[in-house]
């Protein structure tokens, strides 16, 4: 069986191309052609006119015209009726009538025509022209030899020319598809390059014929091994799915993607095909472990946000249920489940509050505006909203920062960031205990921080997950006070975004404390 012929994008198109190019130009050609052949025929039929015109002045025309007319000529006089008159020639066309001859037909409407016809008399082809004179018709034939032929010929030199005008149009559209390709080439390896996404594009055959340094980074990565001979992969499990995909593929059918998704090195990859008409294909690998982490994440902070808020939700229900089903129960009661509820009412607002505010933080950030912040200010803001929780467990505050302590950066998010460290300690650090905040170091572009109090501190196991979203902590800091579980998740975000980072310790005299930078504008 003859192997079916393959043709690249560019091949097809500059074929379709050509193929239009010349079928216009081979219409042109036969127009041009056929526009000649009635010119000549007119210049005949004019050359022939003058014969006739000295034919309708002679008086004896056997005589008369011997010679003048060319010998080869026949001519032919009939009458309105289409009967014959007089006949040049010894051909023998008595009987005939020439009525419905089509130069006889055409000389009777329009006063002369002509034809290129067979003369079933003569047995041979004739030019003929007629003319109407008076009450008669004379008609002039000339036989269609090799010299008249000749003379309807299209000359050489036009076909000539045709020719070499097709043949220098299709090299050059060679010449421009191929540079036109090799410009579209380069601009598409220039953005495949520098995608996020392993792209590899594959000849029908299987061979490579372009691939990113993403994709021969992945394949290395889904693979375990360093290697340049990306044809490996056709023999690799991980592969299999996409080689038995490309198996199934039928040439010319319209193909719909496949992808499939890859574990390898601890890492997840999308492993996508798209099937060409011409059997190539291009191969994609998208690294999607942090998409499937933030998805996973996602879902937890889903279910971990519908936890928190059953959990004031059902007892402001619970406090309010039993009110109303004991109408009886002293005030003195009713105010302890009032108060109760009202302070699970404040616990659900700040869960609403600090997680409308992450979101802010991560989803539109480039809305947040900058201004101008003095520290300090800010800092003895928080410290007079908390007077009489710092009051009520004597808790000493030390507020060192510097007076003149200013920056860029967004108000509402360093409000934030102090508050919840304030509160934090407020909460879960005891009674007796010393709260300190001081900017230790100043350089070009950052300022450096410590906020610490001499509580209780955190067990060591649980200091690197105290930023995540409602991390609980068994012991020491519990969530008995409240809270919404976001605070130091919204602090390390915040400090993130004005371009600084936050870490956390236990002192050795006792009591947590934060070290973190924040960027000056």
């Amino acid at each position: 069986m003859m192997k079916k012929i393959r043709y690249t994008y560019r091949q097809k198109l500059l074929i379709c191309i050509s193929s239009i190019f010349v079928f216009f130009a081979s219409v042109l050609v036969v127009l041009q052609i056929m526009e000649d052949r009635n010119t000549k025929k007119f210049a005949l039929a004019s050359r022939l006119d003058s014969y006739v015109r000295v034919i309708s002045r002679s008086q004896n025309l056997n005589e008369d015209l011997a010679d003048i007319l060319p010998e080869e000529l026949r001519t032919t006089i009939i009458d309105k009726e289409g009967n014959v008159i007089y006949e040049s020639s010894d051909l023998d066309e008595s009987g005939q009538n020439h009525l419905l001859r089509p130069e006889v037909q055409a000389a009777l409407h329009n006063g002369n025509g002509y034809s290129i016809r067979h003369s079933d008399t003569a047995d041979c082809l004739y030019f003929y022209y007629a003319r109407t004179s008076g009450n008669r018709i004379i008609r002039v034939a000339l036989p269609y030899d090799k010299t008249v032929k000749q003379f309807f010929k299209p000359h050489n030199i036009f076909v000539f020319l045709v020719a070499s005008l097709i043949l220098v149009s299709v090299i050059v559209l060679i010449l421009l598809s191929g540079y036109l390709g090799k410009g579209v080439t380069n601009l598409l390896k220039l953005h495949i390059q520098n995608s996020e996404k392993g792209v590899a594009v594959f000849s029908p055959g299987k061979n490579l014929e372009y691939a990113n340094s993403k994709f021969v980074q992945y394949v290395n990565i889904i693979l375990g091994a360093a290697t340049k001979d990306l044809s490996i992969i056709w023999g690799n499990s991980h592969f299999a799915p996409l080689c038995s995909y490309l198996e199934s593929s039928q040439p010319g059918m319209q193909q719909s993607p496949f992808s499939y998704i890859v574990d390898s090195s601890g890492k997840k990859f999308r492993i996508q095909v798209l099937v060409y008409p011409d059997m190539g294909f291009e191969v994609g690998i998208v690294d999607i472990t942090e998409i499937q982490k933030n998805s996973i994440l996602k879902q937890q902070m889903t279910s971990n946000i519908s936890h928190e808020l059953r959990t004031p939700v059902t007892s402001i229900r619970g406090f309010l249920e039993t009110i109303i089903s004991c109408p009886d129960m002293p005030d003195e009661k009713k105010q302890v489940f009032i108060v109760k509820a009202y302070n699970q009412t404040i616990r659900l607002s700040d869960l609403i509050r600090d997680m409308a505010l992450i979101s802010k933080i991560e989803e539109s950030h480039d809305q947040l505006k900058k201004e101008l912040v003095n520290l300090r200010t800010l800092s003895e803001e928080i410290f007079v909203e908390f007077h009489e929780s710092v009051q009520e467990k004597h808790i000493v505050v030390e507020n060192c920062l510097e007076a003149h302590l200013e920056l860029v950066a967004n108000k509402t998010l360093l409000y934030a960031v102090l508050r919840n460290l304030v509160e934090n300690s407020i909460k879960y650090a005891g009674e007796n205990v010393t709260l300190h905040l001081e900017c230790y170091s100043e350089q070009d572009e950052y300022l450096h921080f410590t906020y610490y109090d001499t509580g209780t501190g955190v067990p060591e196991d649980h200091l690197v997950k105290i930023f995540e979203r409602f991390h609980r902590i068994s012991e020491g800091r519990t969530r008995d006070g409240g809270g919404s579980g976001l605070g130091l998740s919204i602090v390390r975000n915040a400090i993130a975004f004005h371009g600084g980072e936050i870490t956390a310790r236990n002192r050795e005299d006792g009591g947590l404390q934060f070290f973190f930078t924040l960027k000056k504008s």
